[in-house]
Order: structure tokens, then C-alpha cells, then sequence
């Protein structure tokens, strides 16, 4: 078993091969690397502090039992975690939108024909987000990584430098450039 000094250390891949053989301590340094980034981007999501809290205790819960499912070759141990937790945190908000809207009592079938999208908003939707994915892959590797992080998983510039390793000038140039390419590339067809 390892010491808690030598796991605090410990690079990412060899700290979640110890979580997968079940080293509680290994576990327990896991735990204190991350816990503050995924309470940070479940709290984004959820903008509330106790559902945050619960998801953090989900993810690493998830983390313990699915550790040797990990994949390096897919993608880094904190993009997996970060994944998790915007999965779960989503999940948490739909359950509870889901929880909100349904009341038999107040229900009113005009009301729910009033709130269905149109047709052509639905296709055009769906167009809109055919040319983001499209102009989001011409984006250089880098770009698509910081803006993915920024947008999709909630990191602050901060967060993402750190995860990255990368200085925070680094990550904001990336993160501007990006999004002005993006912009070029889909302004014209928006209409912008």
C-alpha cells in the first residue's frame, strides 16, 4: 500500500491504477486533487450547493467502481472525471426540471401545445449546430481542447491553465482565437 506523501505525488495514470486495484489511500489523494474542480463545475451547472455536493459524492463513487475502465489512449484522467461530472450534474438537472414541470393537478393541455418549438426553429436548430460541429473541427487542436473545456465543462481560463499545465496568456489567446475563427467561419452563414 502506498504512503499518502507518495500518492499525493503521484502522476494521474499511476494514482487511478492504484484506485482501480482498490488503494483506499490512492483513492483518498484522488479525491483531494479533483474534488474542488468537480464541485466548481457541478455547482455551474446546478447552482445549487447541495445538489453540487451530491454529485461530487456520485462521481467519485463512479470513479471507485469504474476505475479500471479508464482509458488512457481516450482522453486525460481529469477529462474523464470532468466528463463524469457534467454528466451527472446534467442528469441531476433534468431530474429536477422533470420534478418541476409535471403537477397533474395544474396540468393544461394548451398550455403544453403553447410551449412546443416550432418546426422550422427545430430545423433550424438543428442546421445551426451541423455548421458549429462542422467549424469547430476546422479549429487547430488546441483551440478546440481550451474551448471545449471553457464552454462544454465549465472551467474557468484559471482551471484549464492548470489542468493544461499551459500559462493562463496561453489559454486566453487560445480561447479568443478560437472563438473569433469560430465566428469567421460561421457569421456569414448566421447572417451576422
Amino acid at each position: 500500500m502506498s504512503s499518502p506523501h507518495t500518492t499525493i505525488s503521484m502522476p494521474d495514470q499511476d494514482l487511478i491504477r492504484q484506485v482501480a486495484q482498490r488503494n483506499k489511500t490512492a483513492f483518498n489523494s484522488l479525491y483531494d486533487r479533483y474534488c474542488q474542480l468537480v464541485l466548481s463545475l457541478a455547482w455551474r451547472v446546478l447552482s445549487e450547493r447541495q445538489e453540487a455536493e451530491d454529485v461530487v459524492q456520485e462521481v467519485f463513487l463512479q470513479v471507485w467502481r469504474e476505475a479500471a475502465s479508464y482509458d488512457q489512449k481516450r482522453g486525460s484522467l481529469c477529462a474523464w472525471i470532468t466528463t463524469i461530472t457534467r454528466s451527472r450534474a446534467i442528469d441531476k438537472l433534468r431530474s429536477r426540471k422533470s420534478r418541476r414541470i409535471y403537477d397533474p393537478a395544474s396540468e393544461d393541455i394548451l398550455e403544453l401545445d403553447e410551449q412546443l418549438p416550432d418546426t422550422r426553429i427545430l430545423q433550424e436548430n438543428l442546421d445551426n449546430r451541423i455548421l458549429l460541429r462542422g467549424a469547430f473541427a476546422s479549429l487547430a487542436k488546441e483551440q478546440r481542447i481550451a474551448i471545449e473545456m471553457a464552454y462544454y465543462e465549465g472551467m474557468s481560463q484559471t482551471e484549464i491553465a492548470e489542468v493544461l499545465k499551459e500559462p493562463l496568456g496561453t489559454i486566453k489567446t487560445r480561447i479568443r482565437s478560437g472563438l473569433i475563427k469560430l465566428k469567421e467561419l460561421i457569421g456569414p452563414s448566421l447572417g451576422n
